[in-house]
């Protein structure tokens, strides 16, 4: 320690002063201070006690630099307060708290601490600190009207106590297709949350909702720094059908996966739903058809979006209505498609798509009700007052112009143009639809 400042001073009227000495020692303590004169006098002052002025808090014992997620640091912190020599200011006193300033997580226990002649003992707490979140981590000791100090930890993940599906698999995929660049990954975690790095024990997976097995590829994956990553292990699902895996580990629960869906591979059509077997010209098919895209084994491949078209192919006439639908989860459903056919007759409805093979079905259309009558075979006329030479054939015919053959209706001819009579049998009973005027001896007159 030094005196420092104006030493020297001349006496007046026998005494020496100070007051402008500036004097000051530079290092804390208890001192006393001598006087001499150059006639060999001496004095020696009262005890002073230097102490220092804080204006900054250091971490005298920083925190571990490595430590363990939500374990307690082995090396809790020690804070004090400093004059700018980083002196201890053992005069200081009041709260110092500890706060997490850069990384993510809780930095948790007692993180305020009373500062006791210029000392924080942050292991004096109660509750050592601790960090949950795994990374770097930056901690400040702050307190009123001293500069903050810092310090860094990082913080490891800590053991695995528990398994997820961090990358699921695809929600469909089709039956006997290998899992490819689409596998799931599966992570260890630590209680905090975080990747439990530490783990790399082996991860298995196995089919436990669904029918069938995983057949090919891997099922079975080292982990690496907490991650099994199943992306190419290429095993593939045997049968359709919603299914679910698990994925286990020594010593850890096991878990679940989400649903994928096993579609079949479209090869081939079927009228899940066929059309009605008998139907009137015109009128729309009491059951519409609706068609499958299916495998060789007739499950529905739901994984098929194709345009299914119907055709009529054998029979004469037209089918009306929506003849094309594009499959919605494998399904082409006509429902809505008013489908008809015009000419009564047996026919063939053929389902086709692109790729896939054909399928068919027989209708029979029968003729509509009534509507209007048709000369089959026109009168001929001779002379008048003798019967026609050829008599004419009436047929009663639907709106499709389909012979009515369930008719048995009055037919009454007359004279529409010309003067003169029709005399004769004027009306005959049609029969399957046909009203034959031959016997009835018509006979123009002339007018």
């Amino acid at each position: 320690a030094a005196l420092q400042g104006q030493v020297s001073a001349t006496t007046s009227y026998g005494k020496a002063t100070f007051y402008f000495a500036n004097l000051m020692i530079n290092t804390p303590g208890f001192y006393t201070i001598t006087a001499t004169t150059s006639t060999g006098l001496t004095g020696i002052s009262s005890v002073i006690n230097v102490f220092t002025v804080a204006t900054k808090l250091i971490f005298h014992i920083p925190p571990s630099t490595s430590a363990v997620s939500n374990v307690p640091f082995a090396v809790q912190p020690v804070v004090w307060a400093v004059d700018n020599s980083n002196q201890l200011s053992s005069t200081f006193n009041g709260p110092v708290t500890i706060t997490l300033t850069t990384g993510n997580g809780l930095l948790a226990g007692d993180v305020t601490v009373d500062c006791t002649n210029g000392v924080a003992d942050f292991a004096a707490g109660e509750a050592m600190l601790r960090i949950d979140m795994a990374g770097t981590k930056t901690l400040t000791a702050s307190a009123m009207s001293v500069s903050s100090a810092t310090a860094t930890v990082n913080v490891a993940a800590g053991p695995a106590v528990s398994l997820s599906f961090t990358t699921q698999l695809p929600t469909s995929w089709t039956v006997n297709n290998s899992i490819s660049a689409v596998g799931p990954v599966i992570t260890a975690f630590d209680a905090a949350g975080n990747i439990a790095t530490s783990f790399q024990s082996t991860v298995t997976l196995s089919l436990t909702t669904g029918s069938g097995s995983l057949v090919g590829g891997t099922v079975t994956v080292n982990a690496v720094a907490g991650v099994a990553d199943f992306n190419n292990a290429g095993f593939m699902f045997n049968t359709v059908g919603m299914k679910q895996l698990t994925a286990t580990a020594e010593s850890l629960p096991s878990v679940l996966s989400g649903y994928i869906s096993i579609a079949a591979v479209a090869k081939k059509l079927i009228f899940q739903t066929l059309p009605s077997a008998v139907s009137p010209s015109l009128a729309a098919f009491a059951t519409q058809p609706a068609v499958w895209a299916v495998n060789d084994d007739n499950e529905l491949a739901i994984g098929f979006s194709g345009i299914v078209q119907l055709a009529m192919t054998s029979g004469s006439g037209n089918l009306l209505g929506n003849t094309s639908i594009v499959c919605v989860d494998g399904v082409a459903d006509f429902g809505n498609a008013s489908l008809s056919i015009d000419l009564a007759g047996t026919k063939t409805l053929t389902a086709s798509s692109a790729g896939l093979v054909s399928v068919s079905t027989t209708v029979t259309i029968t003729n509509g009700p009534s509507t209007r009558l048709s000369f089959v075979t026109q009168p001929v006329a001779t002379v008048e007052n003798v019967p026609l030479s050829v008599a004419p054939v009436v047929a009663v015919l639907d709106a499709a112009g389909n012979l009515v053959t369930l008719s048995s209706q009055l037919v009454t001819l007359t004279l529409s143009s010309g003067a003169g009579s029709l005399l004769g049998i004027v009306s005959v009973q049609s029969v399957n639809g046909l009203a034959d005027f031959a016997g009835a001896g018509l006979v123009c007159t002339a007018g």
